[in-house]
């Protein structure tokens, strides 16, 4: 299965967070950015040392929270990313890329119930919200509910027609579904973006075929 979707680690803790003005709150954002410089080092740790400093007077930012569960994530510790995550949105509800990332901490939990409930969070926060979306049709492909699976690839490629893991797992599902003809041409499609993809994916519906 391919890797779901989730904010790269470097570009989402790169993005600015607001700290009150003075002299405390000067000092509580160095600290913070010396936690991003450690998260891209893969110092991830002492980075979740930093961020805790940074969060002592300033409980109320949610981008710190968040940025914090992307270093647990990073680290395997996808309970404590999501604890992370739901304190984000306890501060804001429609912080749509906590909610999306919790429902992929629970896919590292191998609970993937409970990830497609978050991803339809996230859904309701924005209906058209790119990597939810590829995250649900993912997960119900590999929960074998291929009929889901099918309505959330068609999203996908409805916002992006040329989205590579939509179009495959898109022609994977036909595949399975014993509709060569529909599987195949997926296949010739991602040949004009990915012709090494392409092969892979024509060489899974072969094996689907009989």
């Amino acid at each position: 299965m391919r890797t779901l979707e989730t904010k790269n680690l470097i570009d989402t803790l790169s993005r600015p967070i607001s700290f009150k003005s003075g002299i405390d709150g000067t000092r509580k954002l160095s600290q913070y950015r010396t936690g991003v410089g450690l998260a891209q080092e893969n110092r991830h740790e002492e980075a979740l040392e930093e961020f805790a400093v940074a969060l002592e007077n300033q409980p109320k930012a949610p981008r710190a929270y968040y940025n914090m569960g992307l270093t647990y994530d990073a680290l395997g510790q996808h309970a404590d990313a999501i604890n992370c995550y739901e304190r984000a949105l306890e501060i804001d509800p429609r912080f749509v890329e906590a909610q999306n990332n919790i429902g992929v901490a629970f896919i590292n939990l191998q609970r993937g119930d409970e990830a497609i409930k978050h991803f339809h969070r996230a859904l309701r926060i924005i209906p058209t919200y790119y990597e939810a979306l590829l995250n649900l049709g993912l997960v119900y492909y590999q929960l074998g509910n291929f009929t889901n699976s099918i309505k959330a690839f068609k999203k996908v490629l409805a916002i992006n027609a040329i989205e590579k893991t939509a179009i495959y797992y898109l022609g994977l599902v036909y595949a399975e579904w014993k509709d060569i003809e529909a599987a195949r041409k997926q296949a010739v499609i991602l040949k004009q973006l990915d012709p090494e993809m392409s092969e892979d994916l024509s060489r899974q519906i072969l094996r689907r075929a009989y």
